[in-house]
């Protein structure tokens, strides 16, 4: 290796040489040296199947989807819910952010990548008449609303593998 090139080379590790020295030497104000512990009501979590096994104060879940539960038009299936809920409350956690997504196949519109749906056809689109996700929205907040704290509507919007339904109709979804 040339006197030039061992000088490259070795350039990157001096800095990173002086860096670390600097660092060793640099005084901690008082202030970042107290350690706050966080209280688990302030710290929310993500669990669909398991007892996340940590204290939270909130847990936020997309189970069960909408095709579990609205099983065809104007049939409602309330046992996954209602099982969910439980679970979630034997857990501890009394705050639950419901997201909405999953899209029964018989209310479905046509999906652009039917392979990439994570839950079955039709699962990922946007519903083919907004009434009826209106009608779904409206029975779990009047069925749930007092264990349901905050809602979410959809899963990931800009994977193709939870929504491949247009910007357009998530506004009209949001709305309602």
């Amino acid at each position: 290796m040339s006197t030039v090139g061992k000088r490259w080379f070795l350039a990157p590790i001096a800095l990173l040489a002086l860096a670390l020295a600097f660092s060793l030497t640099t005084p901690v104000s008082a202030e970042a040296k107290t350690i706050k512990k966080i209280k688990p009501y302030a710290i929310g979590i993500h669990s669909d199947a398991s007892d996340p096994g940590v204290p939270s104060g909130s847990l936020r879940t997309f189970t069960p989807l909408w095709r579990d539960v609205n099983t065809a038009e104007n049939t409602y299936n309330w046992a996954p819910m209602r099982d969910r809920i439980n679970q979630i409350r034997s857990w501890g956690i009394k705050d639950i952010l419901y997201v909405f997504q999953g899209t029964p196949e018989w209310a479905a519109s046509t999906p652009r990548m039917p392979d990439r749906e994570s839950f079955g056809p039709g699962s990922t689109t946007a519903p083919s008449k907004m009434s009826y996700w209106k009608k779904y929205v409206n029975a779990v907040s009047k069925k749930y609303g007092k264990y349901i704290d905050s809602y979410q509507i959809w899963n990931e919007i800009t994977s193709v593998g939870f929504y491949q339904g247009t910007p357009a109709q998530m506004a009209k979804m949001t709305k309602i």
